[in-house]
């Protein structure tokens, strides 16, 4: 699966994630008002469930650029940048979410965290995939 660098192949690559962010954002805007009632917001969920996967596309680009380079430096390189990027852009929503909205939905939150480690298990496999 070296094919990344073309559209098509990268499209194919990330079609796991993109499936994953469909049927997540479907399932939220059918199950709106119960999520409500269960003090889940689900904008909060939509938000989260958008930024995670953005994230995870983005990193399964710097997988596919550090597997091509035949140095192993810049394959770490890349997976720990892909690291910090993460942590930061999330840490910063939440931080960002916690200081500014009046109505808080901390549940939202653990959904969102649920929701990154089943796009981190998924970017895992596909990682390893790219590595074959």
């Amino acid at each position: 699966m070296s094919n990344t660098n073309n559209k098509a192949g990268y499209f194919k690559i990330i079609l796991p994630l993109i499936g994953l962010f469909i049927a997540v954002s479907c399932i939220t805007f059918i199950t709106k008002n119960q999520l409500t009632q269960l003090k889940i917001d689900p904008i909060v969920l939509q938000t989260a469930n958008l930024l995670i996967c953005i994230l995870c596309c983005i990193n399964i680009k710097l997988h596919s650029v550090a597997n091509e380079n035949k140095n192993p430096n810049v394959s770490v390189t890349m997976v720990l940048l892909s690291t910090i990027i993460k942590f930061f852009a999330i840490a910063t929503a939440v931080f960002g979410y916690l200081l500014l909205a009046k109505e808080r939905s901390v549940f939202a939150i653990f959904c969102g965290m649920f929701l990154y480690f089943i796009y981190a298990f998924i970017e895992v496999r596909i990682a390893l995939k790219i590595k074959k």
